[in-house]
């Protein structure tokens, strides 16, 4: 009984009570997999603390710069919804939905190209 208690205690303290290990959070996340840009999530610093960094196809803000270095879990700026879900609190107190799309920290992004040619005689347009 006692140990059980012990455990319950050490759990709770942890913060990990919803099962997430060291590094969970590590990885790629987007509001919607398809999209070009998201939010780079990466061990960082202090044992236990996430740089959490704007990525799009220009590249990656530095650690740090975009978002405060953060544990995630018990930070009031991110909600764990699962270990793909969390929902993170902007500016003016709205929350984003974010997925984790990748575990790779680094995936190559792209905005789509178009996969057709523009018509070359369309009306308006000049010569």
């Amino acid at each position: 009984m006692m140990r059980t208690l012990m455990i319950l205690v050490m759990v709770f303290w942890s913060g990990s009570a919803l099962g997430a290990e060291p590094g969970a959070f590590t990885g790629f996340w987007k509001s919607q997999c398809k999209d070009a840009f998201g939010l780079q999530i990466k061990p960082f610093g202090e044992v236990g603390k996430y740089s959490v960094s704007f990525c799009g196809p220009g590249g990656c803000f530095e650690p740090g710069t975009y978002r405060p270095l953060t544990t995630i879990e018990n930070d009031s700026e991110y909600e764990v919804i699962s270990r793909d879900h969390i929902k993170v609190v902007g500016r003016g107190g709205s929350r984003t939905d974010y997925y984790k799309c990748s575990k790779d920290t680094d995936p190559t992004l792209r905005y789509k190209t178009p996969s057709r040619k523009p018509k070359e005689n369309y009306p308006g347009r000049k010569t």
